[in-house]
């Protein structure tokens, strides 16, 4: 006997691109406290944060901000 196929219509929810967003833009705010805050006021920052680290913040800050801006606008775009 055939099997009838049940036809299921799914949207993307961008729930988790949100959450990519807001953890690069996490990363960033931590960037700016850290790094460029302490050295516009002329204070010390008590954390030495070495340029590999200042670097990889703000590399991975851009990287996630991009990806999750990405994946959200598909998702939304994919709602209609």
């Amino acid at each position: 006997a055939p099997l009838a196929a049940n036809i299921v219509h799914r949207h993307r929810s961008p729930g988790s691109a949100i959450g990519l967003l807001a953890f690069g833009m996490l990363l960033f705010v931590v960037y700016e406290i850290l790094v460029d805050l302490p050295t516009a006021l002329s204070v010390d920052p008590g954390v030495v944060i070495t340029p590999d680290i200042a670097f990889g913040l703000r590399f991975f800050a851009f990287l996630l901000v991009v990806v999750g801006a990405m994946l959200g606008l598909s998702a939304v775009r994919d709602r209609r």
